[in-house]
Formats: structure tokens, sequence, C-alpha cells
């Protein structure tokens, strides 16, 4: 199985965070299935050389993948479950846009995936087809780089309060106020609860917690041998007990455990906007 990883074009980097191509093969052992842990960022998924539908599984719940779908703010870990092998390519959008793509409320979309052809049409169906068909993974990208350049609205608006509130949490993570930042942008905290749950999906002390573990998560990532006080300190965390709850949350793991059972995939979806 093979993760490739592109920057879009430079026309679209201001709403693109990365493209993404997953790729198995008839020699890798099937089924297969990756944690896929909760991030800042929505996507947007589309499977081509595939014989048979990917499933969700979280919690006790599994449900069978349409052949593309768009995934909106989990706030819970999952699994995604390969049964054969296949061809997939994914759009990871940074927060508030997709909003202004679908132009329905994010809350009420959010914690499942959707089928994306219900939203945008058959235009879905024939960038499968052409993905299907594309000779290279270069070639691919451009796919998606067109796609989305189709799809996206006229986005040079000004900076929406979620706007601001998520700039602030990804300079800051773990640090802050909400009601500090509802102060300084002179509304309400339930003003703001509100209008970033409609255009984010999720409320503003949820995303700070995604965003905080998301730092967490690649600090792990590339520190084989934390000093778990200094992480603590480093995160806000009230103390290393808060740290481990906050973790499992997210991962159903222990830090620790989850260093020891290394996830390519996980590593891979973690967010990095």
């Amino acid at each position: 199985m093979t993760f490739r990883e592109f920057v879009p074009a430079p026309w679209l980097r201001a709403y693109v965070a990365r493209y993404w191509l997953v790729e198995t093969m008839p020699s890798d052992a099937h089924p297969l299935e990756h944690l896929l842990t909760p991030n800042a960022l929505d996507g947007f998924v589309f499977q081509f050389q595939t014989q048979a539908p990917s499933l969700f599984v979280q919690a006790a719940a599994c449900q069978a993948l349409p052949s593309a779908y768009a995934l909106l703010q989990p706030f819970a870990p999952w699994r995604l479950h390969l049964p054969g092998p296949c061809g997939i390519a994914g759009v990871f959008f940074r927060p508030g846009v997709v909003h202004r793509c679908l132009r329905y409320p994010m809350h009420e979309l959010t914690h499942q995936p959707l089928d994306l052809e219900a939203f945008l049409g058959p235009p879905v169906r024939q960038l499968q087809a052409q993905l299907q068909e594309a000779p290279s993974p270069a070639a691919r990208v451009q796919l998606l780089d067109a796609f989305i350049s189709h799809h996206l609205p006229v986005l040079a608006q000004p900076l929406t309060y979620s706007d601001y509130v998520l700039q602030q949490l990804a300079q800051h993570p773990g640090t802050g106020s909400i009601q500090a930042l509802a102060r300084e942008l002179g509304v309400s905290r339930q003003f703001l609860a509100r209008h970033f749950a409609e255009q984010v999906g999720r409320s503003p002390k949820q995303m700070s917690r995604v965003v905080r573990f998301n730092a967490l998560h690649q600090t792990l990532v590339q520190t084989p041998s934390p000093n778990w006080l200094d992480l603590v300190y480093q995160f806000n965390y009230y103390d290393q007990a808060h740290l481990i709850k906050d973790f499992a949350a997210f991962t159903g793991l222990s830090p620790t455990t989850y260093q020891h059972a290394p996830s390519a995939a996980a590593d891979f979806y973690a967010g990095k906007a």
C-alpha cells in the first residue's frame, strides 16, 4: 500500500491544505483497516479502482461508504476498512471552506460521511472515471485541481469571526481563551459559538481541543521518547492525566500504546493545516 501527499495548485492553497492518494495492491493482505483520528480539516474522498465498498467503523456502528463522500469534522476516532485492492484520492480543505462550497449549515452535516454526489451531482462520477484512467499520480492531481477550481465559489471575501478564531487557534494551540477571543471580536461567547458551529461544524471549544490534539500528535510522531511533563506544559494541559484522557478520547488509545502501534494511515491523516 502506498500513501502520497501533494500540494494543490498555487491559486488553491489558501483553500486546500493538501491532496492525498492511497493505492493498495492485490499483493497486500486484505482486508486492511486503519485508525484515523479527528483533525481540523474537512475532506472530500473519491474512490476509484475499487471492487467493493469501503467501510466506516466507529464504536459499534459500521456503514458502507459511498464511492465518493465528504467527511466533515468527526470528533471521535474511526477506522477505515478496505476490503480489497483500491485507489482513493482525497482533498483536505482548510477550515470553513466546505461551508462556502456546500452552502449548508455545517453543524447539520458533521460527524458522518455524506454522499458527495448528492451535493455536487454527476461531475463527481465523471471525476472518478477520469481518476481511474489517469496515467500517473501527477495527472490525478491535475484532475483534482480542475475539479476543485470549478466547484469553489468566489472566495475573496472578508475574514469572518470563525476565520479569525481558527487563525488564533492554529497559531496558539492549547493556549488562549474562547471568552477572550469573543471579547476581542466584540461579540458574546454564545453568538460566537452559534456562528462557529454553522460555518465550521464544531464549537470553538471543541475545535480548540482538536487543534491541540493535532499539535500534540505531530510532536509524538516526531519525538520517539518525549518528556511527558514538558508536553503537559507545552500544550497547556492541567496535568499528565488530563493529557492522557484527551489523547485517548481522540484515538481510543493511551499515548504510549499508540506510539508502540504506529499506523502510517493515522500519521498521514493527522491534521497538518
